[in-house]
């Protein structure tokens, strides 16, 4: 897939940002079909997806050592249609708890280390969970031709919204992790969805029977 077939809109906005440099120019991003957007800085750019299900991935300039990267990943999951969505914080318990991490980290981590684990989390509107998880990369050549493994740390949040299951990761070599840290959450913090539930309780049951 290239970049001009990624069903996204991006415009661009102005922002401040609270860190250490007093502005920043930020992009707003949105996908098409899922209808979750974002904003990240714009001395970042797009990167070429590299798993089936994500729909975003976000990369720091080539100056940065540390190689920060974010990717947003969306999967369908339509097992809690039938609940209302005052139940969603109950359903994040039962479905995106610790079980759930603990599959998920064998599927996308080497060697990983679970420094930190939280409920009551999410995107946007959606209730979730999230991992802070040490690994290591896949092996990369060095200078002298031999094989190496980094040390990485990542920060990844899991919500369900509209019969979807959205993740989004951000990592990080891990010695300056807690450097970006504060951008990370700055960006996961800025996911949204389009609203497709009314705020208030719906389902009412009428007895017609007695009419």
């Amino acid at each position: 897939m290239t970049l001009k077939s990624l069903p996204t809109i991006t415009v661009f906005i102005f922002c401040l940002f609270v860190s250490s440099v007093s502005h920043a120019d930020y992009f707003v991003w949105q996908d098409e079909k899922t209808g979750v957007s974002l904003s990240y800085p714009d001395t970042w750019y797009l990167s070429h997806n590299q798993k089936p299900r994500d729909i975003l991935t976000l990369v720091a300039p080539n100056d940065f050592a540390d190689h920060p990267t974010c990717r947003l990943s969306a999967v369908p999951d339509a097992r809690f249609e039938i609940f209302p969505p005052n139940y969603y914080r109950s359903v994040q318990k039962v479905a995106y708890s610790k079980a759930f991490w603990e599959k998920e980290i064998l599927k996308h981590y080497k060697k990983p280390n679970v420094v930190q684990y939280g409920d009551n989390a999410g995107l946007g509107r959606g209730f979730g969970s999230y991992i802070i998880i040490d690994y290591v990369t896949h092996r990369h050549p060095n200078d002298i031709g031999d094989f190496e493994e980094k040390e990485m740390r990542a920060i990844t949040t899991v919500s369900l919204h509209n019969e979807m299951m959205f993740m989004f990761e951000c990592t990080s070599h891990r010695e300056n992790f807690d450097i970006w840290r504060p951008l990370f959450q700055s960006i996961a913090g800025s996911v949204d969805f389009k609203m497709v539930d009314h705020p208030l309780f719906h389902g009412y049951y009428r007895n017609f029977i007695h009419d």
